[in-house]
């Protein structure tokens, strides 16, 4: 079992590498509920619904121009957001959902706030729309992000290209391991009452062998009576053939 410790040990055997602030918010956390991350500073969404792909013609073969370059064409794709959160310790994050996760999309309008001289604020609407991710779908990508934050590897390589950049570490497998760790009151449920089910018919299939295993030891009057019966018939059909 691994050995619990208090604040002040686990700060006595923690190396301060972050300014004064990133500490003292380390500190202040770990004291409040025993886990840290650092605070978000800026979030950056970027949703594609569109890609590119050669033209084909007829024949097969992708189309090309005068100048022989291939044409290619605008198509709807499945959305796919991207999340970049920057963390208060320099870290940084990008998660993209995966296929199977559900991006939703809205239409949402353009609007500004003017301030009259009084310092009453009113929202003007613009009539623009633009195509974003749903607020739901957005917050999704920052729990990720903020999962893959506590889960994942930093690049401390200050020489490459991904210095303070969060790697995966195994981001997604962990996850899994924890689903699949999880207990699902509506799967147990179901199993329990297969679990129960099966065993009753093993009760049942054991009863039948153990009853028939009885019978061939120890036949039954009725069970006399026909074995009798029987051959006595074929007793009479051998006399009758002679």
């Amino acid at each position: 079992m691994d050995k619990i410790l208090s604040v002040d040990q686990l700060v006595g055997q923690v190396s301060r590498t972050t300014n004064d602030t990133n500490w003292k918010s380390f500190i202040n956390n770990m004291n409040f509920n025993n886990t840290y991350c650092p605070n978000i500073k800026r979030v950056i969404f970027n949703l594609k619904t569109t890609d590119t792909k050669p033209v084909v013609g007829q024949d097969g073969k992708p189309v090309t121009d005068d100048k022989g370059r291939v044409k290619r064409e605008t198509v709807e794709i499945k959305p796919v957001l991207a999340t970049c959160v920057y963390f208060a310790d320099g870290t940084k994050v990008t998660v993209v959902n995966s296929n199977l996760d559900a991006v939703n999309i809205e239409r949402k309008e353009i609007t500004y706030s003017v301030v009259d001289d009084s310092g009453k604020k009113t929202e003007v609407k613009t009539g623009k729309f633009a195509v974003v991710a749903s607020n739901a779908s957005k917050e999704a990508g920052i729990v990720y992000a903020i999962a893959k934050r506590l889960l994942g590897a930093i690049d401390e390589d200050r020489r490459s290209r991904t210095y303070n950049q969060v790697k995966g570490n195994g981001f997604g497998r962990k996850l899994h391991e924890i689903v699949d760790m999880a207990y699902d009151t509506e799967y147990e449920a179901v199993y329990n009452d297969y679990k129960k089910e099966l065993a009753q018919k093993q009760h049942k299939e054991r009863e039948a062998a153990a009853k028939e295993a009885r019978a061939k030891r120890r036949p039954t009057v009725e069970q006399n009576i026909a074995t009798l019966v029987e051959q006595n018939k074929l007793l009479l059909e051998k006399l009758a053939a002679k």
